[in-house]
């Protein structure tokens, strides 16, 4: 679980940093977040 929030806070900084810097590129302002129940298992391997 810890590796999963790792990871997702890695992808949360590369969406805050890229997409911001894209978006004022093309003059608008954007900023993504992630949101939904942070328990809920999105995907699993076997």
């Amino acid at each position: 679980m810890k590796r999963l929030l790792a990871y997702l806070f890695i992808v949360l900084a590369y969406m805050d940093e890229n997409v911001s810097q894209k978006a004022a590129e093309q003059g608008r302002e954007q900023n993504p977040s992630l949101a939904g129940d942070p328990d809920k298992v999105l995907m699993s391997y076997r």
